[in-house]
C-alpha cells in the first residue's frame, strides 16, 4: 500500500491482453495530490510469482492539480511471454531525485487475469477479462 496513492481507473483493450500484441490502456482518476510537470504513468506486467514480465512502460502524465480529473491513453505492446495468468500494475508517479515510493506514487491500481496456480478449490474459475483492484 502506498501512503499517498489514490485509487485510479484503468481499462484495457483488448481485454484480456494478447501476448506480443498491441494493447491500449485508458487511465483516469481524481487524485489527492498534484501530478507534477514530470509526472508519468507506469504500467507493469507480472507473472504469478511476482516476477516482472519485460520492462515497465512509462508514458507522460499531464500536469494536473489535485481534485481535477486526469486522463491518459497509452498504447504499448503486451509482453511476448505473457502467460495465461498474470497481473498488471498501473501507477501514477511524480519521480523525485531520491526515489521514495511512499511519496512518489500518487495513484495506483492493479489487476489479475487467469487462474492462480494453486491447489485451492476457491480459485478454479478462469477470469476471462481483467479486473482492477487497489493495490
Amino acid at each position: 500500500v502506498f501512503n499517498h496513492a489514490t485509487k485510479i481507473h484503468a481499462k484495457i483493450s483488448p481485454d484480456p491482453a494478447i501476448s506480443g500484441k498491441s494493447i491500449t490502456f485508458s487511465v483516469s482518476g481524481r487524485l489527492n495530490h498534484d501530478i507534477a510537470d514530470n509526472g508519468l504513468v507506469s504500467i507493469t506486467f507480472f507473472d504469478e510469482s511476482g516476477s516482472r514480465l519485460g520492462n515497465s512502460s512509462r508514458v507522460p502524465a499531464p500536469s494536473t492539480k489535485a481534485g481535477n480529473i486526469f486522463r491518459v491513453n497509452a498504447k504499448l505492446d503486451a509482453p511476448t511471454d505473457l502467460p495465461n495468468s498474470y497481473s498488471m500494475q498501473v501507477l501514477v508517479v511524480n519521480p523525485s531525485i531520491l526515489p521514495d515510493p511512499q511519496k512518489d506514487i500518487i495513484g495506483c491500481i492493479a489487476g489479475f487475469v487467469g487462474t492462480p496456480n494453486d491447489n485451492s478449490t476457491s480459485n478454479k474459475n478462469v477470469i476471462s477479462k481483467s479486473f482492477f483492484i487497489l493495490s
